[in-house]
């Protein structure tokens, strides 16, 4: 079984225009490029009563933890 390592970001925006969604997609290809596989996204809204508004996206990613013999 492999052991993973997990980072979470927080994405801060209001997907208002397009290049808010390049910037977004920049993340997570920069992530992967560093050997980060994308797991989740999920919704952030400032309070409860911003029902379907997005100020923000959690996303986590994970990547196998790499050991090193010499150090065992």
């Amino acid at each position: 079984m492999s052991n993973y390592e997990h980072k979470s970001l927080i994405y801060s925006t209001k997907f208002r225009s397009a290049t808010d969604t390049e910037a977004f997609d920049k993340i997570i290809n920069d992530s992967a490029s560093n050997g980060w596989e994308f797991v989740s996204a999920t919704s952030l809204a400032t309070n409860m009563w911003d029902h379907g508004k997005t100020s923000g996206v959690l996303l986590t990613f994970r990547r196998e933890k790499s050991y090193r013999s010499d150090l065992i």
